[in-house]
């Protein structure tokens, strides 16, 4: 929806507005739901622009729009995983971004399962992923986990929104589980420029601002020991609990 056609909806009656985004949704897009720093200043300035064009007292609702649709597909995919073999209350568990370095070794990740698992025995475990090739997990490990492949944003959203507990690296799913008020530990690497020099400090201002949220860092994700991330889960799972959510 072009802005400047938010005075001609006006003009012809129109009171309410739903700015809303499909499958396509951006990382960025995702982004600005959340309460994130470089943002706050862009949602004032649209406020103040909507007032000007006769919107009376316009909000940016922190909320996802999930549609029946959705959830209905999000608990066919879970259910057809499940067969009765896992539990169905679950861990999302996202181990691979868009770079290299925001993602986890496959061997790294099936140790980070056998900690989460210990640490949730009475969870599933749904790793995450858009690529067709990730490799298939050993037996001993389907006991408890699997995987699931979507590439559609909003029908992600449905799936995590029935999570338990979120774990991510650098990517759209920690502004999605900020969004959906998840417990949630956010994984990051060292920030790289596109020449490929290391920014120090990393920068942190697009990272989880919720109290709620366990960030852990480190150069190489890789280092982080999967019975730390294990524990910042349990970390990240009271306080939500302990905060009334």
């Amino acid at each position: 929806l072009p802005f400047f056609a938010l005075p001609l909806l006006r003009l012809a009656g129109v009171k309410h507005v739903v700015i809303a985004g499909d499958e396509k949704l951006s990382n960025a897009f995702v982004s600005f739901y959340g309460d994130y720093d470089p943002y706050i200043p862009i949602r004032e300035l649209s406020k103040k622009a909507l007032e000007l064009i006769g919107c009376k007292n316009p909000d940016f609702h922190k909320k996802f729009y999930i549609t029946e649709e959705n959830k209905l597909k999000a608990a066919k995919i879970l259910s057809d995983r499940f067969k009765g073999k896992c539990n169905k209350e679950f861990l999302f568990f996202n181990p691979e971004g868009s770079e290299k370095h925001r993602c986890f070794s496959f061997q790294h990740i099936l140790e980070i399962l056998k900690a989460l698992h210990i640490n949730f025995p009475k969870h599933s475990i749904v790793v995450s992923n858009y690529k067709k090739n990730f490799p298939d997990l050993p037996e001993e490990f389907c006991e408890y986990s699997y995987v699931i492949h979507i590439n559609d944003i909003s029908l992600l959203i449905s799936v995590m929104e029935q999570a338990s507990v979120i774990v991510s690296v650098d990517t759209s799913t920690v502004h999605i589980a900020d969004v959906l008020d998840k417990p949630l530990v956010a994984i990051y690497s060292a920030k790289y420029l596109s020449n490929g020099k290391k920014i120090d400090p990393p920068e942190t201002r697009w990272h989880s601002p919720r109290s709620s949220t366990v960030n852990l860092y480190s150069d190489d994700i890789n280092d982080i020991s999967p019975e730390i991330i294990a524990d910042s889960m349990a970390e990240s799972f009271s306080k939500t609990n302990a905060a009334g959510n």
